[in-house]
């Protein structure tokens, strides 16, 4: 039956889990006897008009999976993950089941505007704010804003967005990795700035490209005139001692055969220092380093084993 609580999940955990199974007479059930199914399950909030998909599906004792991203918003507040292990012993025609209900993570997330009542988008949906939504935490959501919005005879355009920390992003379309829950069960807080007229932002950062791309210019002109006076010391020093320079852009000159490999010859490799690549290895923290990022490079987090015997 349905162990309620069992285990967390977050979205993007990986979880390994083991089991067994044994026949009527206590002998242990062949490797492939044992079967596994893992879903995700949504719907209403009483439970009714549940929809399910299909995570994974393996035969054998051990198990891996990985959590996958919710499809919607209502899919990631209704949602939770089954699996069923199932043991058959064929020679006896008996089997059993054993099932495990695994809940997320929740993390509330408010989408709020200043000023209030403007729209965001928030994974492809358009959603007015202010609203709190439900997440499972390292969920991934989009956001974007329509970049003009009209309010009271005014036309607002998008500046930035920002954080319940006041970490600030100035780019529309921009990729939140839902932190984990903050202490004392307040909503995690996403702002998105609008303001009359262009961006000061967005002007600012222009106008500091522009600067760096100047002063560029001006440091590669002060190099070459540099480089070009040093140049022509030099001439006018070889000029004034008598050294001749030659031109030996007209002359052949052969290579020695010094400078040739001799057809037959061995030539001895060194191998003592070869290099062994085999060993070689390589999540973005939404608005600072030490939380979720932009785009986290996806880290691989181990989820707890669970045993599970029928």
């Amino acid at each position: 039956g349905y162990r309620e609580g069992r285990d967390t999940f977050k979205a993007g955990e990986e979880f390994v889990l083991s089991g067994s199974g044994y026949t009527a007479h206590g002998k242990e059930l062949p490797y492939y006897a044992l079967s596994w199914t893992v879903r995700l399950y949504s719907g209403g909030m009483d439970g009714t008009d549940m929809t399910s998909r299909q995570i994974a599906k393996e035969k054998g004792r051990d198990l891996y999976f990985e959590i996958p991203a919710p499809e919607s918003f209502q899919e990631s507040e209704t949602g939770f993950i089954e699996v069923v292990l199932k043991a058959e012993d064929e020679r006896d025609g008996l089997s059993s089941t054993k099932t495990l209900i695994m809940q997320p993570s929740h993390v509330d997330v408010t989408l709020e505007s200043e000023p209030s009542g403007l729209f965001v988008m928030a994974n492809g949906e358009k959603i007015k704010t202010p609203t709190t939504i439900t997440t499972w935490q390292k969920q991934v959501i989009q956001l974007d804003s329509p970049w003009q919005q009209k309010k009271k005879g005014d036309i607002y355009t998008w500046w930035s967005w920002s954080d319940e920390e006041g970490n600030s992003v100035y780019k529309a379309d921009h990729s939140y990795i839902v932190p984990r829950p903050r202490n004392g069960g307040e909503p995690r807080v996403i702002t998105a700035t609008f303001g009359v007229g262009a961006s000061p932002y967005v002007q600012s950062a222009q106008d500091g490209s522009s600067s760096t791309t100047k002063i560029g210019i001006v440091v590669a002109a002060l190099v070459a005139v540099v480089l070009a006076i040093a140049l022509g010391a030099f001439l006018i020093y070889r000029k004034n001692k008598g050294i001749a320079i030659l031109d030996v852009s007209d002359n052949e000159r052969s290579v020695g055969d010094d400078f040739k490999v001799r057809s037959g010859a061995a030539v001895d490799v060194d191998r003592s220092h070869t290099t062994d690549d085999s060993h070689s290895y390589h999540n973005d923290e939404t608005f600072r380093d030490n939380e979720y990022g932009l785009q986290e490079s996806s880290s691989v987090s181990s989820g707890p084993s669970s045993i599970l015997s029928g």
